[in-house]
């Protein structure tokens, strides 16, 4: 995203597609993927990783240096999964929050030029959090969140969490509650939902992301210990904030595996 600064005033210039699409093209043009499901074993060893179904670990099959492990609350069980007989625990695990989106369709205020608005509220049991997105024609998308369990089961794969969903359950309805105060709408009141969904977020015991190397004894004697040289990497555990520090966190990770300079700091991420 590109933007213009004038006189202390913010302002787009252009949002960037033009040249993350390119990118993002070559990136998975160039890129193998394997099914998860399909993965039986995993070995890793001097000349790095490589894995294949049970019992059919060939030189065909697909060789590896480096292992990322980016699976966001499904890490730790994607760690087990790959490497069954190590010890290593990784301390990640989920919570899942509702949110609802709906819309305002009554004319904002003259004065009220916002694009966009965020608003953390404190309430009795939960805190909600409110962003609005103002659309052409003058109305708003509102998304309310802030309703999180640490008792909802984590599912198999990600797309079996809209199972998980239920519109009537008292967490959506406790939203909702929150949604026809903020348009001070009467409780008989039909809003305008566009959706409402669950989803399941990375968080870690001491709630701070990972972002750090695997010492190799976790998994295999003859794994390097020197960064640049290959080996199993980490990276999750961010709770809500992933989107907002991917970029920064792909930076670092890219430091440690291809032997850059690593701030200090990193260090405090580690396991």
């Amino acid at each position: 995203m590109w933007t213009r600064q004038q006189r202390g005033q913010l302002s787009l210039k252009r949002r960037g597609e033009k040249l993350v699409e390119p990118v993002s093209g070559r990136q998975r043009a160039a890129a193998k993927t394997q099914p998860w499901e399909k993965i039986g074993r995993l070995s890793l060893g001097v000349s790095g990783p490589h894995w294949g179904p049970v019992g059919q670990i060939t030189r065909s099959d697909l060789h590896l240096s480096v292992i990322l492990n980016a699976a966001g609350p499904w890490t730790a069980r994607a760690y087990k999964q790959l490497f069954p007989a190590s010890e290593l625990r990784l301390p990640i695990s989920n919570i899942a929050g509702w949110s609802v989106v709906f819309r305002d369709e009554s004319p904002p205020p003259s004065e009220d030029n916002a694009l966009c608005h965020a608003a953390f509220i404190d309430m009795d049991g939960f805190s909600p959090e409110v962003f609005s997105r103002k659309l052409p024609n003058g109305q708003r998308d509102i998304f309310l969140a802030g309703v999180n369990s640490s008792q909802i089961p984590l599912p198999a794969i990600a797309t079996d969490v809209a199972s998980q969903l239920d519109s009537r359950c008292p967490e959506v309805e406790s939203l909702l509650k929150v949604a026809r105060t903020i348009l001070q709408r009467s409780g008989s009141t039909e809003l305008d939902i566009i959706r409402a969904s669950l989803c399941h977020r990375p968080v870690t015991d001491n709630r701070t992301p990972i972002i750090a190397r695997i010492d190799s004894k976790h998994y295999s004697p003859l794994g390097s210990e020197r960064a640049g040289q290959g080996g199993v990497y980490v990276c999750a555990g961010h709770g809500p904030w992933g989107i907002s520090l991917g970029p920064g966190s792909g930076k670092l990770c890219a430091d440690m595996i291809l032997g850059g300079e690593v701030p200090a700091y990193l260090s405090k991420l580690g396991l």
